[in-house]
This record gives structure tokens, sequence and C-alpha cells, in this order.
């Protein structure tokens, strides 16, 4: 099985935060990206490959924003494929709540990250063999 980690923020700074607590916790690549729309166009055309993907989204983006990202993969078959961890800096329960209401989000995490929080993700059966 194929595995990599992507992490989709719309923040360079924050994305560069979210990739130094990341990365070190995790065994695939990780691959950053700034646009969702990116993000979901290297999921889809590698999707044949018997990819499995553990994905860090942001929620509040231009563009195409978390919630329509999360829209888009559960139309293409890779869908059982995908694993989504929230980072968001909203705070609102209904956020929260919608996010865990979507089959691929597997936690919601509220910036800023720490490896603590990253670290426990590990524990969660559905995507512990993406980390060391």
């Amino acid at each position: 099985m194929n595995k990599r980690v992507l992490v989709i923020d719309d923040d360079p700074f924050a994305l560069y935060i979210n990739q130094e607590v990341i990365e070190p916790l995790v065994t695939p690549t990780l691959n950053t990206y700034t646009r969702a729309g990116d993000a979901l166009e290297v999921l889809q055309e590698n999707h044949a490959k018997d990819m499995h993907s553990l994905i860090f989204l942001d929620l509040n983006m231009p563009e195409m924003n978390g919630w329509e990202f999360l829209d888009k993969i559960s139309e293409f078959p890779i869908r059982p494929d995908v694993f989504v961890v929230i980072i968001t800096s909203s705070i609102d329960q209904r956020d929260y709540k919608r996010a865990l209401q979507h089959p691929n989000v597997v936690d919601f995490i509220v910036k800023p990250i720490h490896p603590k929080l990253i670290q426990d993700l590990a524990q969660n059966q559905q995507i512990s063999t993406f980390f060391k």
C-alpha cells in the first residue's frame, strides 16, 4: 500500500508551522498545498495507484474552502482511502459537528497545533499506519 500525507492551508505561515510539527511524526513524504484545488488534482490523478492519503485540511480558504474540498472527494472512487484531519482556527461547534459527520473526517483540531496533538492522532486505528 502506498501512502501520502498532504497538508492544505492557504496561509503560508500556518502551512509552514503545520509542516514543521507534522513532518517529523509521519512516515510518508509530506506534501503541502496552499490551494485545495491543487491537492484535489493530485488525488484524482493518482487514485488508481492504490494510494492511501492522510490530509490535514484547513476549512477557511479562498477559491475552494475545506467544505467544498470534502464535497469533491466524496464524488470520486478513492473516497474510502482518504482520511482527513481538520486543522482550523474555527472554534464554532457547528463546524466541529459538521466536520465529524463527514465520512472521511477522522479528527478536528483547533489551531495552533503542537506535536502532542499530532502524536495523539497515531492512536486512531484508521490512520495509525501513517505515523512513525
